[in-house]
């Protein structure tokens, strides 16, 4: 989500994320909100850039009948 409000590019998981995803996340800019129940960091191209490798290495991670909330 853009949320322009805030300036801010955030994730949201119907769960709390495998913590492989979550080294991912980390690994890539994103911070954990508690405030906004989110993964963020600051809306910009550089985080848009991210969110899309973050997203190519997930799909490479996890096949289509695995969860990536739970993980493996």
């Amino acid at each position: 989500h853009e949320n322009t409000d805030e300036n801010r590019l955030q994730l949201f998981f119907p769960g709390k994320p495998s913590e492989e995803i979550r080294n991912l996340l980390k690994s890539n800019g994103f911070h954990w909100s508690p405030y906004n129940g989110a993964w963020q960091r600051q809306l910009n191209n550089g985080s848009r850039y991210a969110l899309k490798r973050v997203i190519e290495k997930i799909v490479t991670i996890y096949k289509d009948d695995e969860d990536p909330i739970k993980g493996r």
